[in-house]
């Protein structure tokens, strides 16, 4: 049934696999689930070392590990067509996750880490570069939302930055006002302790308004 199922959807376009690949995903998962009774009735009755049962193993997460391959390989096709594109034009690339293939290999590899069939190493070298890119995806999907956030970031400092340089004109303006109040002091008293009155003045001026 399985393998049915699989032929079918291994013969669609690359994106209708891509669309698909929850439901190729858990149909591989309802295969683990239904063999799984069978697969122990027949280790108890001849052992875990009968080559009967190991091959069966083999046989079935084979076809495990055929769906998630199948899926991701195509995702990732998908994800370096995009970012060669945005290399060549811009734009943005929506990096996917792979946790869905990381859940059901890891789910794999625990099952049979104690059968002696040759599709165990597979599906652990596959498992940990399935990994690797899923957490170089997730990285780069971060660092993507980080230089967006700052660009907005600098956008709204641009304000902030635009109203001190307001607050500085105004208490720039004040020194002035207070300074020729200062040499109007200096007029009025008619000698050097006018400037002296009028610098004082200018930094009661200056001092009052900061405190505001």
């Amino acid at each position: 049934s399985f393998t049915s199922f699989f032929q079918i959807e291994s013969d669609k376009t690359d994106d209708q696999i891509i669309r698909s690949r929850t439901t190729i995903v858990n149909r591989a998962n309802k295969l683990i689930t239904d063999t799984k009774t069978d697969l122990n009735k027949l280790k108890r009755a001849s052992g875990a070392d009968n080559f009967q049962y190991s091959n069966l193993v083999n046989e079935v997460y084979s076809l495990v590990n055929l769906a998630v391959i199948l899926c991701f390989n195509k995702e990732m096709d998908s994800l370096n067509k995009k970012i060669e594109l945005y290399n060549s034009i811009g734009g943005s690339v929506s990096y996917p996750s792979f946790q869905l293939y990381i859940d059901i290999l890891d789910k794999s590899a625990k099952t049979i880490s104690n059968v002696n069939c040759t599709i165990k190493s597979t599906i652990n070298n596959n498992l940990t570069a399935i990994k690797r890119n899923h957490e170089e995806c997730q990285k780069r999907k971060r660092l993507e939302m980080s230089s967006t956030f700052s660009n907005t970031q600098s956008y709204s400092g641009g304000s902030s930055y635009s109203s001190s340089s307001s607050n500085e004109t105004n208490w720039l303006v004040i020194i002035i006002i207070c300074l020729v109040c200062g040499g109007g002091c200096a007029a009025i008293v008619g000698d050097s302790s006018g400037f002296w009155v009028g610098v004082i003045v200018a930094g009661l001026g200056l001092i009052s308004n900061l405190n505001r």
